[in-house]
């Protein structure tokens, strides 16, 4: 039996798993390539890398290889092992709310206690818990000013 609201039935809605085609330009407009509908008793990851991969199957053998890029919320790491053997790349935007934590320091000869089991936290947000980067790019684009970039 349905839950009420006001008088209406409420009814739930259905998941879709979206693959859209993105162009370079400097705009707005996608085109849609494919859909999936998630059950409720699909793996949502699982689901979507079936996906991508049935939509880089469809692309000629001489195709470059795929980007796909996924917004923040996916399982990139689960994403990039689940296609690791496919003709594309993966990019995940990360949500700057995350929080990371490295590997501890290594325990000093003779400490005693249990060692650290994560380093210091590294928040995305606050730019006071970032590590020096291992690699950094500093460029100026017409379009978008100067854009820094840090790894």
């Amino acid at each position: 039996m349905g839950v009420q609201a006001l008088g209406r039935p409420i009814v739930a809605g259905w998941s879709y798993q979206w693959v859209s085609q993105l162009s370079w330009a400097p705009d707005s407009w996608t085109a849609p390539a494919d859909a999936m509908r998630i059950s409720p008793s699909m793996d949502a990851t699982m689901a979507t890398i079936a996906l991508v991969k049935r939509l880089v199957d469809l692309l000629p053998s001489n195709h470059e290889v795929a980007l796909s890029v996924f917004d923040a919320g996916y399982d990139g790491v689960a994403l990039a092992a689940g296609l690791s053997d496919t003709r594309t790349q993966v990019l995940v935007r990360i949500s700057s709310k995350r929080v990371f934590h490295p590997d501890p320091p290594a325990s000093p000869d003779g400490a005693a206690g249990r060692p650290r089991r994560h380093g210091d936290r590294f928040a995305i947000s606050e730019a006071t818990t970032w590590t020096a980067p291992d690699a950094e790019l500093k460029v100026h684009d017409l379009r978008c000013g100067n854009v820094r970039e840090a790894a």
